[in-house]
């Protein structure tokens, strides 16, 4: 999962890089564990 997501953010960076865009750009990521609750069966819908 963590490597899943470092190459989706490396792929956004570079595109917003070669863009020109990095100095206005902020990146925010978010989770909402759903792995971790279907994992350890936590899912209560």
């Amino acid at each position: 999962m963590v490597e899943f997501m470092d190459l989706g953010v490396g792929e956004i960076i570079s595109a917003v890089d070669s863009n020109g865009l990095r100095e206005n750009t902020v990146i925010i990521c978010t989770s909402d564990n759903v792995g971790f609750q279907k994992k350890y069966s936590l899912l209560i819908c």
